[in-house]
């Protein structure tokens, strides 16, 4: 196993306050996806911000495809926590290597 770890910032208006509940169930979806081996999470409520630093299963060692998993991985975890009836369309992710280790 090769896991890379990534720091992502993200920055939007949320669809819901910035509750436990929800903030709990974005952190619930990151943990189902099998490639993401560990997470930290970091909340900015006054700015919108969430920032994750995020330990990706990385067969490939690329530093696309943990950038990708990362992105797509925090797209999901936002439609889950909004639920079926709201599109998080006005995120804005920024997205980093932060440190690669085995």
């Amino acid at each position: 196993m090769s896991i890379q770890g990534i720091g992502i910032d993200v920055t939007f208006v949320p669809p819901v306050p910035f509750t436990d509940e929800w903030l709990d169930a974005v952190y619930t979806s990151l943990e189902k996806n099998m490639a993401i081996v560990s997470i930290d999470m970091f909340v900015t409520e006054d700015e919108g911000r969430i920032s994750f630093t995020l330990g990706i299963d990385n067969p490939f060692g690329s530093d696309d495809f943990t950038e990708n998993v990362a992105r797509e991985a925090i797209d999901k975890a936002f439609a889950d926590a909004a639920g079926p009836n709201t599109q998080n369309i006005d995120n804005e992710v920024h997205a980093g290597k932060v440190e690669v280790f085995a």
